[in-house]
C-alpha cells in the first residue's frame, strides 16, 4: 500500500465537492476531511483505500458490534469519506489519475481504521466491498480484523439515516438519547462534554439501547 494523500478536505470552497443529499426543501451538503488515501495496485487495477485514523489501538474491540453500529448511523465516518471519494471520481477521474500517475482502471477499495499513537502498530481494521471477495485472502493480509460488506447498501442506508436525522432537527426533535449496547459501550462514556450534554436518567433522559451482536460459533 502507498499513502498518497493526507488530510484531504472536501465540501468547502477550497476543495472538491462533497456528497449532496436532497431533502424536500433543501440540499444538504456534507463536508469533512479524509485522513489518508492509500493506493494498492493489483492486476492492472488501482484501488483507492480510505483510511480513518484512530487515537486508540486498532484491535478486535474496535470492530465489536460494528454492523450493529453501522446500521444505527454510528461508525459512519469512513462511509462518508467513501461517498465523497465516489463523488469526486464521478467527475474528476482523469484528473486524479494524472495527479497520482495512475494508469489503467481505478476502483474504490477498502475503508479501514489505522492507529496513530504507536508507529510500530501496522494493523488495520475495516471493510471492503463484496465485489472483491475473489481477493479475500489478499485483503485480509492487508487489513486484519476486516471482512466484506455490501457497501452500496450501507451507503444507501446511511443516506436514509442522515435524511431522517436532519428532518428531525428541522422539526425541533433534539432529544438527548445516546446509544448504549452494554455497560461498557455507550455513546457518552468517553466524551469530554458530558457536563454540557447534561444527560441524566434521573430527569427523564433515556439511552437508545441497541441489542448486542452475538458471536458466531
Amino acid at each position: 500500500m502507498k499513502p498518497v494523500k493526507t488530510e484531504w478536505a472536501f465540501g468547502d470552497s477550497t476543495s472538491f465537492s462533497g456528497p449532496e443529499i436532497e431533502l424536500e426543501s433543501l440540499t444538504l451538503k456534507l463536508r469533512g476531511m479524509i485522513d489518508r488515501l492509500d493506493l494498492y495496485q493489483d492486476n492492472g487495477v488501482t484501488y483507492l483505500n480510505v483510511i480513518d485514523y484512530k487515537s486508540g489501538k486498532v484491535n478486535q474491540s474496535l470492530m465489536k458490534n460494528y454492523d450493529l453500529k453501522l446500521a444505527n448511523g454510528l461508525k459512519a465516518q469512513p462511509l462518508i469519506y467513501r461517498l465523497a471519494l465516489e463523488n469526486y471520481l464521478s467527475s474528476h477521474s482523469d484528473e486524479l489519475k494524472e495527479s497520482l500517475s495512475i494508469t489503467g482502471d481505478v476502483k474504490l477499495g477498502a475503508m479501514a481504521y489505522a492507529g496513530v499513537i504507536d508507529p510500530k502498530d501496522k494493523k488495520f481494521a475495516g471493510i471492503w466491498d463484496i465485489e472483491f471477495n475473489d481477493q479475500k485472502e489478499l485483503l485480509k493480509s492487508l487489513y486484519q480484523k476486516s471482512d466484506a460488506r455490501n457497501i452500496d447498501a450501507l451507503e444507501t442506508h446511511l443516506i436514509d439515516l442522515i435524511k431522517e436525522s436532519f428532518n428531525q432537527l428541522l422539526t425541533g426533535k433534539i432529544t438527548i438519547a445516546p446509544y448504549r449496547i452494554d455497560n461498557n459501550d455507550d455513546g457518552i462514556k468517553y466524551s469530554k462534554y458530558q457536563a454540557i450534554m447534561n444527560f441524566d436518567e434521573n430527569i427523564g433522559n433515556q439511552y437508545r439501547n441497541l441489542k448486542e451482536e452475538q458471536d458466531e460459533d
